[in-house]
């Protein structure tokens, strides 16, 4: 299911912002992308600020959080530090 312009405008203006943050934290922003992409859209991200796209070619239904969280731990996993 793609998704719409205005939304992707809104992503894109939530990784600038994350980005400017980011800048001032001296850290890095993620972002995780569901469904089939392709690498143009993908490279937009970093244009906008990621610094790390982390991407799943799974389509999941918006509704199905446990899923959601299953992939991001799997997509994640042993490379995000855990800060207690």
């Amino acid at each position: 299911q793609k998704v719409g312009k205005e939304i992707l405008e809104k992503v894109n203006e939530a990784i600038s912002y994350a980005s400017e943050t980011a800048k001032l934290l001296n850290t890095d922003v993620s972002a995780i992308c569901f469904g089939d992409e392709n690498e143009d859209e993908l490279q937009k991200l970093a244009s906008f600020g990621a610094n790390k796209i982390l991407s799943s070619t799974v389509e999941i239904d918006k509704a199905d959080s446990e899923m959601a969280v299953n992939l991001i731990a799997e997509l994640t996993e042993g490379i995000i530090d855990v800060i207690e």
